[in-house]
């Protein structure tokens, strides 16, 4: 067992700002210390607790379940065909949304010609960032190509660091408590992408284990909770 004298506490500070950010580098950020320092940290802390507390991956890689040995990985929109098993527990759209200041600068869009002129952000990890499908609550549908923009890494697409000059196309789920704050603005309410599903897959077994039934039935839950 590990002795508590023999973890330095003051990693457990850059440790907690890591899972926060959610990556090494925007944890340097926050901390206004070099990547380098953290990444340090982080192996110190592991070989001082005896422990892996971080598994790193690269940007725009699909983990392989069986040979990385994850219990359950969580997928967005479509699946490819694999032998995982899969649970679907909710479903989002995409929602087209901006800043007050961004809204302020660009003025507020009156329809979908006037938001593909707009400076946009889209995700480097999707095969087209720069293209939105959009469905109207009235049934139509449209492709919205922007003309303008730029594609960070998924790690740089935190709700702290965008939307403040641009305008962005992410998951009702993960940016619907900040549009209710009015810390970000919907644009054309009207639209949104087409219904998609929230899959959580798992390594192909009869008899799946404890804690992967467990945390998908709480994590359905809780997305159950929050709305879908």
């Amino acid at each position: 067992m590990t002795s508590l004298s023999a973890v330095n506490l003051n990693r457990l500070v850059v440790f907690a700002a890591v899972v926060e950010a959610g990556s090494l580098t925007v944890g340097a950020d926050r901390l206004g210390i070099a990547k380098t320092m953290v990444s340090t940290h982080m192996q110190r802390l592991e070989a001082e607790v005896g422990t892996t507390l971080l598994v790193r991956t690269t940007p725009d890689r699909q983990v392989d379940l069986v040979v990385e040995g994850v219990d359950v990985a969580i997928r967005l929109g479509r699946l490819a065909d694999s032998s995982h098993r899969a649970v679907k527990i909710g479903g989002f759209v995409k929602w087209l949304v901006a800043s007050p200041g961004f809204v302020a600068q660009w003025g507020k869009p009156t329809t979908l010609e006037a938001v593909a002129k707009l400076p946009f952000v889209g995700m480097s990890a999707l095969q087209k960032p720069l293209v939105a499908p959009l469905e109207s609550t009235r049934g139509g549908k449209r492709i919205v190509r922007f003309s303008a923009g730029f594609s960070p890494t998924p790690h740089l697409l935190s709700r702290s660091n965008i939307g403040r000059r641009r305008g962005f196309y992410l998951t009702n789920f993960s940016i619907r408590e900040d549009v209710a704050a009015g810390r970000l603005v919907r644009l054309l309410p009207a639209w949104s992408s087409p219904p998609a599903d929230i899959h959580a897959i798992f390594p192909s077994t009869r008899y799946p284990a404890p804690k992967v039934r467990v945390f998908i039935d709480v994590l359905k839950a809780h997305l159950e909770a929050k709305g879908g």
